[in-house]
């Protein structure tokens, strides 16, 4: 699997009572085959964080993925 899930767009978190939300495209084919592209929304306190386990059983970590994008702006 070569494509990864990535930040889409950074969401106010503040309305929802978090500390961060955000929308992530998750690819076609990233819990096996067959799988189709979707975008997620997730958000959480302080430093929690949510995981992505894709079709080999790697971990994705979404606040990882938000605190590389956030440097990346």
């Amino acid at each position: 699997m070569t494509n990864k899930p990535y930040i889409k767009e950074i969401l106010d978190a503040k309305t929802r009572d978090l500390d961060w939300l955000c929308k992530v495209v998750v690819p076609a084919g990233f819990y096996g085959p067959g799988s189709d592209a979707e975008i997620c929304t997730f958000g959480s306190h302080k430093d929690q964080d949510v995981g992505l386990i894709d079709a080999n059983g790697k971990s994705w970590s979404v606040l990882s993925m938000l605190n590389e994008h956030l440097a990346a702006v």
